[in-house]
């Protein structure tokens, strides 16, 4: 048989060894060699059989397959060598593809995690979706819109449009998906059942104290385990909310949580309700206001952030205001690119290796919000209820371009 082998003439592409009669023939696989001679296959799921090494050309062995005829040599020892050539080579198995809308979400590195409310929370369900960078995360960049209050069920908002495509073209993937890139932050989006929570008379969803900023927290620690992100469990929050609902629901966020928060924005909001403290007063956070937006009328909306603004600037907070001229409600390119400025700006002076970082007031700029002029701090650590903190030059430049209803947005990818 071993003889009828080496006579055949040269079969498809293989392994080549010439025989001692000159005819070369591609085995399908080499498996071992041993002083007995070479463990061969002559199809791929043919039977094993040993070729004796006097049947070979031991010469041309050595440039026709150098690692074979170094094994040869080994064997001369009584050695035996597995070679495993071929189709002996072991197989990487193949990952599986993920099934099921759950598979393919992880896949892509987005998780979910749902909340149930109890009878005395201010929401039945809560739903979130993050999607996670590929090393280990810094913060979570927490994205919240007005349309936050939807039905949790909605699996487009936790699909392609995970995080609120619904509005406006900026608030696509792309942005804040680089944004997050750059600065280490898994993104969460967050969706809520109804703004009058789970009974009558309970308080609208945006009142984080009364149920949904647990549930919140708890969802994150939730995607922590089973994704097994341990890190979401203790990161910082950097928070940015629009719309009348959004923009409250970051606000109150902040002072009911203040040792989790980097940075938050909140952007065209109302019902700013909850008192901040001496510790919430050192997050850096920006109000945006429009000059023509009316949106929180509809809401009976109170606490606007200009009202806030001025009331609380004894705390000297870490605050900037900004009125978009003839800004009206939702987005718009210059809202996103100070937005993002300022987000710039900040996690980086917030986010240290060993926690959060207190800001240098001393250092920052001054802005005049009525005369839209800008100035450094010079070392003063106080504020007027007239004047905007602005955490360095640059950002300085951009929110006096934007108040000026000057500031370019960047042009599009």
């Amino acid at each position: 048989m071993l003889l009828l082998v080496l006579l055949l003439p040269s079969m498809a592409s293989g392994i080549p060894i010439t025989s001692s009669k000159g005819k070369t023939v591609d085995f399908a696989g080499v498996k071992s060699a041993s002083p007995a001679g070479l463990e061969v296959r002559v199809k791929k799921d043919g039977p094993i059989v040993t070729l004796p090494w006097s049947r070979l050309d031991l010469r041309k062995l050595e440039s026709e397959n150098p690692k074979i005829h170094a094994a040869r040599k080994k064997t001369l020892a009584g050695e035996k060598v597995m070679l495993n050539l071929g189709s002996f080579v072991a197989e990487k198995p193949k990952d599986a593809m993920p099934t099921g809308r759950k598979g393919r979400l992880e896949a892509d590195g987005i998780y979910e995690a749902s909340v149930k409310g109890k009878s005395s929370d201010n929401f039945t369900n809560l739903k979130v979706a993050i999607k996670l960078p590929g090393g280990k995360a810094k913060g979570v960049l927490v994205y919240l819109t007005g349309a936050a209050a939807r039905s949790p069920d909605n699996e487009k908002f936790f699909a392609a449009g995970l995080f609120d495509t619904t509005s406006t073209a900026i608030a696509t993937k792309g942005p804040w998906f680089s944004f997050a890139a750059q600065h280490g932050l898994a993104i969460l989006g967050l969706a809520v059942d109804d703004v009058k929570g789970p009974k009558k008379g309970a308080a609208p969803y945006y009142e984080v104290s009364e149920g949904i900023g647990a549930a919140l927290i708890r969802a994150i620690d939730m995607v922590a385990d089973s994704a097994k992100r341990p890190e979401l469990k203790t990161i910082p929050l950097v928070l940015y909310g629009r719309d009348v609902g959004g923009g409250a629901f970051v606000y109150n966020f902040a002072q009911w949580k203040p040792e989790r928060i980097a940075a938050v924005v909140s952007a065209k909001g109302a019902f700013y309700n909850a008192e901040p403290s001496e510790t919430s007063a050192k997050i850096p956070f920006m109000f945006i206001q429009g000059e023509y937006d009316n949106d929180w009328e509809l809401y009976d909306g109170k606490n606007l952030a200009n009202e806030v603004f001025g009331k609380h600037v004894k705390l000297q907070p870490n605050w900037a205001f900004a009125l978009e001229p003839r800004g009206t409600s939702g987005d718009s390119l210059q809202v996103f690119t100070l937005v993002q400025a300022f987000l710039n700006a900040v996690v980086p002076m917030r986010m240290g290796s060993d926690g959060l970082n207190e800001i240098d007031r001393s250092s920052a700029w001054v802005g005049d919000i009525e005369g839209k002029k800008i100035s450094k701090a010079g070392g003063s650590t106080e504020w007027t209820a007239g004047q905007s903190w602005l955490p360095d030059a640059r950002f300085a430049k951009s929110w006096q371009a934007f108040v000026s209803g000057n500031l370019q947005a960047p042009p599009a990818n």
